[in-house]
């Protein structure tokens, strides 16, 4: 997954991947740096295979609030 991230402090994301069936495959702390500028990060989840088929859905929080 790709993020573009804003100039500012410091935090956290959570992500939340969801599978075809509905169910809770992953949940991730991703750590977001400070930053002056814009930036760009990556996040590959590490699930065991082989994945369930179909459409996957991402959630992202910040402090419980989808964003």
């Amino acid at each position: 997954m790709k993020m573009s991230w804003g100039a500012g402090e410091e935090t956290s994301m959570s992500l939340v991947y969801i599978d075809p069936a509905g169910i809770i495959a992953g949940f991730y702390e991703v750590p977001v740096a400070e930053s002056e500028d814009d930036s760009v990060q990556t996040h590959g989840p590490s699930f065991n295979l082989p994945l369930r088929p179909g459409v996957w859905t991402v959630r992202a929080l910040y402090y419980w609030n989808i964003v």
